[in-house]
């Protein structure tokens, strides 16, 4: 029931968002203190202001906010529709404040003004594939712990932070949801960038066929390590379940290859391991979606983990 998924507890007060430095830089954060994340918290706050200057450059208008946010395409809070393409800016929190002409965070102070790496002023929309199956033995039976079956999902590894995250990124401008969803899978976790054209027309077909019915699993805010002040990741994760196993293990996953910066493998959620962001919370809402075994609550992480012989 909704009631029982709000039980799954997700952390209120971000603190990937607050890590310093920010991510890729040597830019240092304000330090934070929990108590003084909310914005109607009253003290002295002065934030280092950043945007990447290659995002800067880009000129694509609809896609990148330029620097000055009174310039932008639409308005805070709003979906506005141009010549049949939708710029939205909703936020899945609610309408957030605007204040000196720039959105505020929801979540509160992260310890850096500016847009950081993002592309866009106040919410950057992202499409999140989840794709899973059952965990199986030798004999192609399903491994169980505590009576529940074991999940297994494809994850991409990001070498710049070695941590395993869900494949996904942002949504381009004037792109269906169903559509980020297959190219964000087919680049991340298929290396779909890489693939000859034969390759990629039997990779969209096998998409066409098997990411087609999936169910949502989360719409909201991301504790990401680009958030900002004044801009931040909200995601759509969707779930896509093999449960006979005879559909997603055809999928010929992003091998790993030394200089490039992520490759895809299917990792079994035996055990509770450092993933990106909020991905773990998300993982967890599927399990108990899936009624699967859940590596993440605190019961399970006094269990041994699973060993396949």
């Amino acid at each position: 029931s909704e009631a029982q998924i709000r039980d799954i507890k997700h952390h209120s007060i971000h603190r990937d968002s607050r890590k310093s430095p920010y991510i890729g830089t040597d830019i240092q954060r304000s330090l934070l203190a929990d108590r003084n994340v909310a914005w109607e918290v009253a003290f002295p706050y002065n934030p280092p202001d950043f945007t990447e200057p290659d995002v800067l450059k880009n000129v694509d208008k609809f896609s990148v906010d330029p620097s000055n946010s009174n310039n932008i395409i639409g308005a805070f809070n709003q979906i506005i529709d141009i010549d049949g393409d939708k710029v939205d800016r909703v936020s899945f929190c609610g309408n957030y404040q605007i204040v000196e002409g720039v959105p505020l965070n929801p979540r509160g102070r992260t310890g850096i003004s500016g847009r950081g790496q993002l592309n866009r002023w106040g919410p950057n929309h992202s499409a999140e594939p989840i794709v899973t199956r059952w965990a199986r033995d030798i004999h192609n039976e399903e491994i169980k712990l505590n009576g529940h079956p074991v999940m297994e999902f494809v994850g991409v590894f990001l070498k710049e932070s070695r941590k395993w995250a869900l494949p996904g990124g942002f949504i381009r401008h004037g792109e269906m949801l169903t559509t980020a969803l297959k190219r964000e899978f087919s680049e991340d976790a298929l290396g779909g960038m890489d693939m000859d054209a034969e390759e990629r027309e039997h990779v969209r077909l096998m998409l066409k066929e098997h990411l087609s019915l999936g169910i949502a699993v989360y719409k909201g805010y991301v504790d990401d390590p680009r958030n900002t002040d004044n801009a931040w990741v909200e995601s759509h994760a969707i779930n896509y379940h093999d449960g006979l196993g005879t559909s997603f293990s055809k999928f010929p996953l992003r091998a790993s290859v030394e200089g490039e910066s992520l490759h895809a493998e299917w990792i079994t959620l035996d055990r509770n391991i450092d993933l990106y962001g909020n991905h773990e919370w998300i993982l967890e809402k599927v399990c108990f979606h899936r009624h699967a075994y859940n590596p993440f609550s605190t019961s399970a992480k006094k269990q041994l983990p699973v060993v396949a012989t």
